[in-house]
């Protein structure tokens, strides 16, 4: 499991009454290995916290699922 924090920006160039709050992301990454396969499931956002990214009023990703299945030679 990982957690990201970020503290609150402390200067807005463009907009600069706008409020930032700190950021806090929960990211879960998880392996299992069946028989001749390797499965990767990494979850980003998992409480799918809704934040303004660092750039200027940009939304911050949601919440995101990745699969990925290896095949073991």
């Amino acid at each position: 499991m990982h957690v990201r924090y970020r503290s609150p920006v402390k200067r807005v160039v463009a907009i600069p009454l706008d409020p930032r709050d700190p950021i806090a992301l929960v990211e879960v990454r998880l392996a299992y290995r069946i028989v001749g396969l390797d499965l990767l499931v990494k979850i980003s956002n998992l409480l799918q916290h809704n934040y303004v990214d660092v750039q200027e009023r940009n939304a911050g990703a949601p919440r995101s699922v990745l699969v990925t299945v290896l095949r073991r030679i």
